[in-house]
């Protein structure tokens, strides 16, 4: 027997949620902390929405939370978590009803649920509510110890050669305007062309700091910048999973068009990849879309292929 109720953003519901949470994906684990702060950033114009189900003994068993892709977005980007068991016992089920009854509320005509396609109960679930996959992110994952930057030296000295320079961007950048802004638009004009099944839509200069810079698992120090004379080029920085930085995933690693296929990018990864080292970092993770070639770039500099990430999306 369970129960659905939306959550009450108690100190108790935020445990409950995190520990079910962390245990379900133990390699990339989060915080109240993390959790609560994500909250108080969140516009309010993405209609939140958080439900749980109780268990006969009061405890969390599954959760759905769901917000708008953006502001000016008709999909929700939805978020079901729980045990194998709940997805097939009925809780996913009903959590997935609340989400629905939910979604015509706020003008939202469709949800889109991530989900790792080697994860069987979860992917039999969705399909069989309806929900068919629209994009397909592979996963890889870099040994940082193992890396060796020698095999890239040559091609490091081209880059250097063509007129463009790398560099880590200034100690306390992310408390400067002038670099917050730079950084905010050469940001804006690679997401521009990151594949996604939404519009982009860009964050205010304000968002951007809250959400990138000065948020728990934001890494300003991990910024590097590929130069060409004056002009900001490129870009590649990481983020820390639940805090910390024993692991932490790729945030965006992109070039401008006019500097691409001249080993920019390869340049970026590889200053990036000792910065890594040099902090104690074990494991660097990154997906992108299937259709990137940054995933050649990527297992080309040693990234092995995890199981991949779908994006199934469900007409409401």
């Amino acid at each position: 027997m369970f129960h659905i109720r939306p959550f009450n953003f108690s100190d108790a519901d935020y445990a409950n949620c995190v520990q079910l949470r962390n245990s379900i994906y133990s390699d990339t684990p989060t915080t109240v902390d993390i959790w609560k702060n994500n909250d108080q950033i969140r516009p309010e114009n993405l209609c939140y929405h958080f439900f749980v189900a109780e268990g006969a003994d009061g405890q969390i068993v599954g959760m759905a939370q769901c917000a708008k892709t953006n502001a000016e977005s008709g999909t929700f980007s939805l978020g079901l978590i729980g045990r194998d068991e709940s997805w097939h016992n009925g809780v996913m089920g009903e959590l997935l009803t609340w989400v629905k009854q939910a979604a015509p509320q706020v003008q939202v005509n469709g949800l889109v649920q991530k989900i790792q396609e080697s994860d069987e109960p979860k992917l039999s679930f969705l399909k069989s509510q309806g929900f068919q996959q629209i994009m397909r992110y592979p996963l890889s994952a870099l040994d940082v110890n193992g890396f060796d930057p020698d095999r890239f030296t040559d091609k490091l000295k081209l880059v250097e050669q063509s007129g463009i320079r790398v560099s880590q961007l200034p100690a306390g950048w992310e408390n400067d305007p002038h670099w917050q802004k730079l950084v905010h638009d050469v940001d804006w004009k690679l997401m521009l062309d990151v594949p996604h099944h939404e519009p982009r839509i860009k964050d205010s200069l304000e968002q951007f700091i809250k959400n990138e810079l000065l948020h728990p698992n934001g890494m300003p120090d991990s910024y590097f910048l590929a130069w060409d004379g004056e002009k900001p080029v490129g870009l590649t920085c990481f983020i820390k999973r639940g805090g910390r930085t024993q692991t932490v995933s790729t945030a965006l690693t992109g070039v401008l068009r006019s500097h691409r296929r001249m080993g920019v990018a390869t340049a970026l990864k590889v200053h990036s990849i000792r910065y890594a080292r040099s902090i104690g970092c074990h494991t660097i993770l990154t997906k992108n879309a299937e259709t990137n070639p940054m995933y050649q770039i990527n297992v080309s500099l040693g990234f092995e292929a995890k199981p991949a990430w779908l994006d199934m999306k469900l007409a409401v």
